[in-house]
């Protein structure tokens, strides 16, 4: 079985004196709408830290950001032309300032339109497709206590 290996982030800013959630909604030219989290494939030697910063950086523009820890890993199945073991891994990041490039989209993300949203960590959390990963409200509510 193919095996294919990604990296994202849950990235996080400081809005005055509270924390957002970056999220990012999809519109496939189908017209079916997802919202997910900053991702993509590990490339040649990358590590996953490397590759969900740079992933997230092509993906929304922003590029000064800082990977703070682990928080999860979803590992699952696809059904492309043929079965494909995926594993996901995610990081909970911050945004450390506004700083941007210019974003670098596949084919299928410019065709899907891409449309960056920053809402509260909960709201955040709860209108994700497919990345709840168990325990990161409390690594996020964690990290902000700090």
């Amino acid at each position: 079985m193919e095996e294919h290996t990604s990296a994202g982030c849950y990235l996080l800013r400081k809005n005055n004196d509270r924390y957002e959630l970056l999220v990012i909604h999809r519109t496939k030219l189908q017209g079916e709408e997802k919202y997910v989290l900053p991702k993509g494939h590990v490339e040649g030697k990358e590590t996953l830290e490397e590759a969900a910063k740079r992933e997230t950086s092509e993906e929304t523009g922003y590029c000064d950001i800082q990977i703070i820890e682990p928080v999860g890993i979803n590992d699952y199945i696809l059904s492309w032309n043929k079965d494909v073991h995926k594993t996901d891994h995610y990081f909970l990041a911050i945004l450390k300032s506004a700083k941007k490039i210019e974003r670098v989209l596949t084919n299928a993300e410019s065709d899907s339109g891409m449309e960056i949203l920053w809402m509260g960590i909960e709201e955040g959390l709860k209108i994700l497709s497919w990345e709840n990963l168990d325990g990161v409200l409390e690594k996020i509510l964690k990290y902000i206590k700090q």
